[in-house]
């Protein structure tokens, strides 16, 4: 099993957590190989007697967002990470088809950014999510530099010069952010991240299928 990789989980899989948000399963996790089931009541009986994988923090989906969630949980958070892809291989994923393009905002335009998600989302995406995640865009250089990523600032981008969608307000979010100019297509990205990956010791778990979680039904 080379590279940190188990291809495929042997028997039916559960995962035991504290919670789940976004692609990232936080808290401690194991996975477990249990016949019996996860039990009904919070006495004591409701976990696994046996389970194959624990980890601090388990990232569900093997794609860009997988792995800088998998990258900054090892890396800044200190945490034991799994990842768990139901694909049999890395293979497709918007990341390898996009280009490898990632938004980078900068702090000076991140309001103008924000309105520029809502009106883009026509208000359908909630102000705390809005924020958080312009908040974490503006330092996506930071750890593009940190990781040692390949790429280049392109000026004319999204919400710029570039005409995209109608119902936006005629220009009024020009040069609120900017993109990432990156060679093969997306998928030198991916590499360059992986190669991360692999130096922190993140284990990747393909043809992961049929997963819950398990959980104390009271806490």
């Amino acid at each position: 099993m080379g590279m940190g990789m188990e291809s495929g989980v042997s028997r039916r899989t559960f995962i035991k957590g504290a919670s789940v948000a976004a692609a990232a399963v936080a808290g401690t996790a194991a996975l477990a190989g249990c016949t019996t089931g996860g039990g009904s009541s919070a006495s004591g009986d409701w976990m696994p007697k046996t389970w194959d994988y624990e980890c601090d923090v388990l990232v569900i989906g093997y794609g860009g967002a997988g792995m800088w969630s998998s990258l900054i949980a090892a890396d800044e958070g200190g945490q034991k990470v799994i990842v768990l892809e139901k694909a049999p291989e890395r293979g497709g994923g918007n990341s390898s088809i996009n280009n490898g393009e990632w938004t980078i905002v900068e702090k000076d335009k991140a309001d103008t950014f924000k309105k520029y998600i809502k009106a883009f989302t026509h208000g359908q995406t909630p102000e705390p999510m809005i924020n958080a995640w312009v908040e974490e865009c503006i330092r996506n250089t930071e750890y593009a530099d940190k990781y040692g990523m390949t790429y280049e600032v392109v000026e004319k981008a999204l919400a710029g010069t570039i005409p995209e969608y109608s119902f936006l307000d005629d220009n009024a979010y020009e040069g609120s952010c900017k993109l990432s100019s990156v060679d093969g297509f997306g998928m030198l990205s991916f590499r360059e991240l992986d190669e991360q990956r692999e130096k922190l010791g993140i284990e990747v778990i393909f043809d992961a299928h049929d997963q819950r979680l398990i959980q104390n039904p009271e806490t």
